[in-house]
């Protein structure tokens, strides 16, 4: 079965185990975590066969705005992350 998470949804569930941490960090994770799992996954993967599925991952977050951090630091900061 599959759970529609959002980066939210994943920071509360590790508050209630005790974790604090900001969604922005479980992203920052994702980003940087995410080639290494992709390179030990693949070195173990079997063989497809002649039909398979592939699901679709939505990733959606908000950007707070403060007084350091304008529309020109979001831009900046989503340029670096790409």
């Amino acid at each position: 079965m599959a759970y529609s998470l959002s980066l939210r949804n994943l920071g509360e569930i590790m508050a209630g185990r005790g974790i604090e941490v900001d969604h922005l960090s479980v992203h920052r994770w994702v980003i940087k975590l995410l080639p290494v799992f992709e390179k030990a996954f693949r070195r173990r993967r079997r063989p497809a066969g002649m039909s398979w599925r592939v699901d679709e991952t939505y990733v959606r977050f908000d950007f707070l705005l403060r007084v350091h951090r304008d529309k020109a630091a979001a831009r900046r900061y989503f340029e670096k992350s790409d």
